[in-house]
Formats: structure tokens, C-alpha cells, sequence
């Protein structure tokens, strides 16, 4: 909740009900005009959510959450914090591509993380575009790339915008995110697929408490990848260039 209020919706696990409607959460898409997608987005908004202690309650019953921006990094928090309380304190965790060190490697040697360069179909072999050394730090990536589906010539992707209802149509491919929770980093990393990259940089800019480095891959003008990140994000790269 309080990630879905710093980005204004751009998260937003109530996004269930457009997921599946989409074809995301199930095993096909349904058929969705404006009418019916309307009403679907009559449902959608972290507002309608109370915490009451322990309690999670909701404004309106038919409301339905998807943590599945968030839940691949937070188990890796959950097993990194495990890890720890059984004396171990030199680990790298890794689920679906969602990753958090602590300590050194064997060695004194940082961790290293690739980040994939985005594909041009979701079966393309997998390659590096960037590398990235970190020690007691989290790195999550959000694309869509891979996680789409393509009707009557149309790619559909994954990320829904849950103020439009619809999936995002801009040109950002995929935005990794380092920070000290990988939870942290996996839902701001959705966030960033939603707001784009000129949105995306003004708020780590006007954000810097909440300690978030970004590198974001786009597409030009002329369909080539090119990249954009915060200042403190080439820090991480491995063999940076130094001035």
C-alpha cells in the first residue's frame, strides 16, 4: 500500500480483476470492449483496501488482489532473512530473476548480476546487456519482452496500467531497480513499466530517500535499444568506464 501510494496507482495489487481479463491470470483472454472494461476498472484501486492491524479489509467484496509484482521479491527477502538467522552470512538469492546479496562471494569477490537485453520474440536466446556487481543490495527487473501475447497482429503485454485498464503501449522494454529490499525492488520495478522512462527518472530524481538506482531500456525512434539510469546506478556496473 504504501509503495501503490508514493507512485500514484502505477502499482496497484487490486489490478487482479484486469489481469485475468487480459488473459494474464488465466489460461486465455476473454473479450473485452470499452463497456466491459469499464466496469472491470470500477473495481480496480489500493484506496478500497484497510489495514486494521492484522486484518486486511476490503470497501467493495467483488475487489480481488494479484501480488505477483511483488511476490517473487519478496520471497527472496523472506529467504535472505532465513539464510541470516542460520548463521549464514555470505549468500546470493535468486527467484525468476529477482536477486539479493549479502556479504562477499568466497574470495572477497563482489556478487555479480546480469541484466538481460530485451528480446525481440520471448523464445529469443537470452543475452547480457549489462553487468553488475553488488554487495548486501537487492536487483529486480520488470520487461515485457518475454511475458505477452500477440492477437490479430497485436502484441499485448503483461503490464497492465491500472488507471487506463489497458496494457502499457509505450516504449520502455524493461526497468531493474537496486535497493535494499528485493521486494522493494520488484514493485517499484513494476511501477517504473507503468510510468514510463521520463516519469520513471523524475521520481528516483525527486525520490532520493527511498534509495532507489534505475537503469531503464527503451526503444528510440528507430526501434533500436538504448539505455537511461540514475546517476548512482553506474556505480554497479561491472568494468565501468571511470572520468
Amino acid at each position: 500500500i504504501k509503495i501503490a501510494r508514493l507512485t500514484n496507482g502505477a502499482f496497484d495489487p487490486t489490478v487482479a480483476p484486469l489481469v485475468d481479463a487480459w488473459g494474464f491470470g488465466t489460461e486465455r483472454e476473454q473479450n473485452l470492449d470499452s463497456t466491459n472494461l469499464d466496469s472491470l476498472r470500477q473495481l480496480i484501486g489500493y484506496q478500497n483496501i484497510i489495514i486494521n492491524k492484522q486484518q486486511v479489509q476490503k470497501k467493495n467484496p467483488h475487489l480481488r488482489i494479484n501480488f505477483n509484482a511483488i511476490a517473487k521479491g519478496f520471497s527472496v527477502d523472506l529467504l535472505g532473512n532465513y539464510l541470516k538467522s542460520q548463521g549464514i552470512n555470505s549468500y546470493l538469492v535468486d527467484i525468476g530473476g529477482e536477486v539479493k546479496t549479502h556479504g562477499q562471494k568466497p574470495g572477497g569477490e563482489k556478487w555479480t548480476v546480469g541484466i538481460e537485453k530485451p528480446a525481440s520474440e520471448k523464445y529469443d536466446r537470452r543475452q547480457v546487456q549489462t553487468i553488475l556487481e553488488i554487495v548486501d543490495m537487492a536487483v529486480a527487473t520488470s520487461g515485457n519482452y518475454r511475458q505477452y501475447y500477440e492477437k490479430d497482429g497485436t502484441k499485448y503485454s503483461h503490464t497492465i496500467n491500472p488507471k487506463t485498464g489497458n496494457p502499457v503501449e509505450h516504449n520502455l522494454l524493461s526497468a531493474t531497480v537496486i535497493t535494499d529490499l528485493c521486494g522493494r525492488a520488484d514493485a517499484f520495478a513494476t511501477a517504473f513499466m507503468v510510468m514510463g522512462k521520463d516519469k520513471t527518472l523524475q521520481f528516483v530524481k525527486n525520490n532520493p530517500g527511498l534509495n532507489l538506482e534505475v537503469m531503464l531500456i527503451y526503444a528510440d525512434n528507430n526501434g533500436n535499444f538504448q539505455t537511461a539510469s540514475s546517476p548512482g546506478f553506474k556505480e554497479y556496473i561491472k568494468n565501468k568506464k571511470r572520468e
